[in-house]
């Protein structure tokens, strides 16, 4: 097999990535193969395994681009400047939810994709790096809730429960829009999201 040059390189690889990843969407990861994936871009399964040892690896790369994904975005918001860190934690849960319907496909294999061939944990106890790299999110909710509590919010609960509350929170909005399960039709879900985000931080501020 003839190897393809370092400036070939790059577009088959992410090509294997872009395909692969509709793939697993429309037929489940389980049902998908890399002689499936192979035949879907027109090559050879050897020369898939050029770029990835298996689909296990496949997904884990995607999942890997979708949370720098995630990371960058939430970073913007905790670089910014707030007077009151309610706000930024509001503005944090709109960013999340914001990155989930804009980046859908990715958000479905990082959180929402059943692959039950792939463990996310294949050590007990000890954490993959894609589960580090979801757990990043949620450590920047709870330093924005640190700073929420430290401002006088959140009196009554510690900062690990209210940071899981606002990221699983913002996970479940984002999850039930991807899987058509909420209440109002398509073009009312933003209004919808804006109001349970008013509802929220008028909850929070006691109001």
């Amino acid at each position: 097999m003839v190897r393809p040059k370092k400036s070939e390189q790059k577009d088959i690889r992410q090509l294997v990535l872009v395909k692969s990843r509709n793939l697993f969407l429309k037929y489940g990861f389980g049902n998908i193969t890399m002689r499936r994936i192979a035949e879907d871009i027109g090559a050879s399964p050897g020369a898939i395994y050029l770029y990835f040892k298996n689909k296990e690896a496949i997904l884990a790369e995607l999942r890997k681009e979708g949370f720098a994904l995630l990371d960058r975005a939430q970073q913007t918001v905790m670089d910014a400047h707030y007077a009151d860190p309610m706000d930024k934690l509001i503005d944090m849960g709109k960013t999340y939810i914001q990155f989930g319907l804009t980046h859908r496909e990715y958000y479905d294999i990082m959180f929402l994709m059943n692959c039950r061939e792939h463990s996310a944990d294949p050590v007990p106890g000890i954490r993959s790096g894609e589960a580090l790299a979801g757990l990043r999110s949620f450590q920047k909710f709870r330093r924005v809730v640190d700073e929420c509590k430290n401002a006088g919010y959140f009196s009554l609960a510690d900062a690990d429960t209210v940071a899981f509350f606002c990221h699983s929170y913002a996970h479940g909005q984002v999850s039930l829009i991807i899987r058509q399960r909420t209440p109002v039709a398509v073009e009312k879900e933003t209004i919808l999201i804006d109001e349970c985000m008013a509802f929220f931080s008028q909850m929070a501020r006691g109001k």
